[in-house]
């Protein structure tokens, strides 16, 4: 993929030399036809580069004609049905990029980002949604190679791949013109690293790691908890000749694991680098309570609490419930239509299932230790955005910033469902 990255940044460059005199952009039926020729050389390299692998090349080309479906219906077909995500928050970041290269007034995060690219190709919504398209493509490839890396069953791993390339709402937000992409393949290039650096102990991968991982805070300040969830598992974890160990369970990692976390965060809010804007201006447990009220609008908004926010014990009691709210929302019983439903089943029960699924190697202190630190860092994340969403369409695009993390610890834990069924088999 890296190849036909470099063809498409070339392709950029001609693009942009080609633009008319005071354009911002070409016609829209030539990045129609320039991003029909760029789908089929992607589907030749595809066919090249992975044709030991019959079964990755059928999915991932299901999934990018699946991602492709999307975003050309979302740009033109969505006076028949708008696609969830779709919309207003596409023409903010579309707005946002044309006033950053026509009033060169600054807008920051992924506007900043849309900008850069449009200054290069020029302005257009569709091509826009192309380029996070092949971010979602590479963001599968990548999570191959990390499965490889892992030494992931083959069968587990064809269906950890057909979930990434069919999952409706990852395919869906991976259409759009929405940040999710762009912070969804960070992470995977970001986890990526770590298991690198789980595996090799070098410090080189787990600066990689953390480089990608701050790169993503900057698109959304929520995903600095993916940050700091590396640096207490790189603090807690013990070496060993082969990889590292770690147990939440510990009370010594427990402790380190608090203590590092508080630390970081209250370095980033004093440096206040744009990092820790998701609580912008909380000072105490009730300014938090504030901020997370002020999300609840709109008709897909949730109430989580089931006791009085207004002092520690009741911020812990409900920190559970607002985690599992997060994770399934739409819950059932907030089912308004059809796409709630498909949401629930297609995205809330997949994250909850995993997660769930993770916690009993939490127990075990020394079987699949990487689940355990996964875990913690899918558990530190949860309680960020479980407590900075109040609503089930947020919740969706915010759960799918995590899914490739995710589709590893799926693979993590039915791998070994795998390896113990064989060693009983033998028996």
């Amino acid at each position: 993929m890296w190849g036909y990255w470099l063809f498409i940044a070339y392709e950029a460059l001609f693009m942009h030399l080609s633009l008319p005199t005071d354009a911002l952009a070409m016609s829209e039926s030539d990045y129609v036809f320039i991003i029909c020729v760029n789908t089929l050389i992607l589907i030749a390299v595809l066919m090249k580069r992975y044709s030991n692998d019959q079964k990755f090349v059928v999915f991932i080309i299901g999934g990018l004609f699946l991602r492709l479906f999307f975003m050309f219906w979302s740009e033109y077909c969505s006076h028949i049905f708008t696609l969830p995500n779709s919309g207003a928050d596409e023409l903010t970041y579309y707005y946002n990029a044309m006033s950053n290269m026509v009033k060169d007034k600054e807008f920051t995060g992924y506007a900043q980002f849309f900008a850069w690219q449009a200054n290069i190709y020029g302005l257009s919504k569709i091509y826009g949604k192309f380029i996070n398209v092949l971010l979602s493509v590479s963001s599968i490839t990548i999570l191959r190679r990390i499965l490889i890396k892992l030494d992931i069953d083959y069968d587990v791993q064809t269906i950890t791949i057909a979930l990434a390339c069919f999952l409706p709402n990852f395919a869906i937000i991976s259409s759009l013109l929405l940040r999710e992409s762009s912070i969804i393949f960070l992470i995977s290039v970001s986890a990526y690293y770590f298991i690198a650096w789980w595996q090799k102990h070098g410090c080189r991968n787990l600066l990689f790691s953390l480089v990608a991982s701050v790169i993503a805070a900057w698109l959304h300040s929520g995903m600095v908890a993916y940050t700091i969830g590396i640096l207490c598992v790189a603090v807690a974890s013990k070496k060993t000749m082969n990889d590292h160990k770690y147990s939440i369970m510990s009370i010594r990692t427990l402790i380190v694991t608090v203590m590092t976390a508080v630390a970081i965060l209250a370095v980033l809010m004093n440096l206040d680098i744009g990092l820790t804007n998701y609580f912008k201006g909380a000072e105490s447990l009730s300014d938090i309570v504030s901020i997370s009220d002020a999300y609840e609008d709109g008709g897909s908004a949730y109430n989580a609490n089931v006791v009085s926010n207004d002092t520690t014990i009741g911020f812990i009691v409900n920190t559970p419930f607002r985690i599992l709210y997060f994770m399934f929302a739409p819950m059932p019983w907030d089912w308004r239509s059809a796409t709630d439903m498909i949401a629930f089943l297609f995205s809330g029960l997949f994250y909850g299932y995993v997660f769930l699924k993770s916690i009993p190697y939490v127990f075990k202190k020394n079987r699949y230790p990487l689940v355990s630190a996964m875990f913690m860092i899918a558990l530190l994340l949860l309680m960020m955005f479980g407590w900075g969403v109040s609503n089930s369409g947020t919740a969706l695009r915010h759960r799918d910033k995590m899914v490739i993390h995710y589709l590893i610890l799926f693979a993590l834990i039915k791998n070994d469902n795998v390896v113990r069924s064989k060693r009983l088999t033998r028996r």
